[in-house]
């Protein structure tokens, strides 16, 4: 389903942005916006663009809400079509 590639693209960017944090020093009140940036700017997005022809992340609204706040999509990245 698109929406399990979505959820596959937030963990590895929230596993990418942990090692920044673990192991390159970077300051973890930084986390979120890193995580913003990768998410809206980062080959993630180029995939989803590759994968279903549009650059918004499967989600709806309502399953954003119930991801944990490290998991979810920057806002106005995501709502493209069946999940």
């Amino acid at each position: 389903c698109k929406s399990g590639k979505d959820r596959t693209a937030m963990a590895v960017t929230l596993e990418q942005s942990n090692i920044l944090v673990k192991q390159f020093g970077m300051d973890a009140t930084q986390q979120q916006e890193v995580l913003d940036i990768m998410r809206d700017r980062g080959t993630r997005r180029t995939n989803v663009q590759k994968n279903i022809q549009t650059d918004k992340y499967a989600f709806n609204k309502l399953q954003v809400l119930v991801l944990p706040k490290l998991l979810r999509p920057p806002e106005g990245t995501y709502g493209a079509g069946t999940t």
